[in-house]
């Protein structure tokens, strides 16, 4: 099972979205299934990833350019260059480039990352509806 998740996740691999690409950059498993992931996410302006959480795995998000919108759990705020944001495990987030968006992303948990996500909501016409419009001070 770990030999077929190493060949989806090598370090380097590539992977193209509508909404920009990521490239996982180091994978790690320990022997209890502990799985530690790090990548870089790059998001185009007018954007976002779908508004989601993780069950069993908690992730670390620092921006490293441009400027975007953040909700984490229905709160909604402006985020930039050096933004540390912390999703534990049951969280919902998402993020939308107000420009282009760059962040390293690290994931740690149990299990594969595919069937530990849940899609929430794809739009960000949805999103902001569901979670609102304030901004958070």
């Amino acid at each position: 099972m770990v030999k077929g998740l190493e060949a989806r996740v090598n370090p380097m691999h590539e992977e193209v979205r509508a909404w920009g690409r990521y490239r996982v950059l180091d994978m790690k498993q320990e022997d209890s299934g502990h799985l530690v992931i790090t990548g870089k996410y790059f998001l185009k302006p007018r954007c976002n990833i779908e508004y989601q959480c993780n069950r069993r795995r908690s992730k670390v998000w620092v921006i490293t350019f441009g400027e975007g919108e953040y909700i984490h759990n229905e709160k909604r705020r402006r985020v930039r260059a050096g933004d540390v944001l912390q999703i534990p495990p049951g969280n919902r987030h998402s993020i939308r480039g107000i420009t282009e968006v760059e962040w390293v992303e690290i994931q740690a948990g149990m299990g594969n990352t595919e069937e530990d996500e849940i899609q929430l909501l794809i739009t960000w016409g949805e999103i902001v509806q569901q979670c609102g419009g304030a901004y958070l001070q």
